[in-house]
């Protein structure tokens, strides 16, 4: 799901707590600091917990939260595993899935993705001249997966019409020379 911003790095396997996200960071502008001090810089992802469980957590309000949560939507896994590494020590967190805050942010990057960027995607003359259908219907797939998608796939038939895989590489042929 390319409109909500992340990819998951990896998964862990565990038999008595169930499968989790992995998530890891590198903030090479702070590799000579230990997490204790990475903590305190105002670029940090991490903060001090409130919990007497853990030291640390992920910011709520900061954009690797938004990044685990849409994991965790996407997975269907209930938490997952932040690490932040940095060569003098790293730090592993627990995140757990906020159901309700997916709920409002996918709608939110779908109807953006769909209404927003996608048009713009489509409408354009590079695009009009030099990627084909099949393309085009893999980057409409996915977002047909969320939600309706007929204007959308109106405006693809359009600027597909006549372009196909030959054209395509004739007319790029035909720019490299002028």
């Amino acid at each position: 799901m390319v409109m909500l911003g992340t990819s998951v790095d990896g998964m862990v396997e565990c038999s008595s707590c169930g499968d989790r996200c992995l998530d890891n960071k590198c903030p090479f502008s702070h590799r000579e600091k230990t997490v204790e001090k990475y903590v305190q810089q105002p670029d940090s992802c991490l903060e001090n917990s409130l919990s007497t469980d853990t030291k640390y957590r992920l910011k709520p309000g900061h954009k690797y939260y938004t990044q685990v949560q849409h994991q965790l939507f996407i997975t269907g896994s209930s938490s997952a595993d932040f690490v932040v590494y940095l060569p003098k020590e790293s730090c592993t967190v627990s995140v757990t899935k906020e159901t309700s805050y997916s709920e409002v942010s996918v709608p939110l990057l779908v109807d953006f993705f769909q209404h927003h960027l996608l048009p713009e995607l489509l409408g354009r003359d590079i695009l009009k001249k030099y990627i084909c259908k099949e393309i085009l219907s893999e980057i409409v797939k996915y977002a047909t997966n969320i939600v309706d998608n007929k204007k959308v796939q109106k405006k693809l038939d359009s600027l597909a019409s006549g372009v196909t895989s030959s054209t395509v590489h004739l007319q790029a042929k035909k720019s490299k020379k002028t």
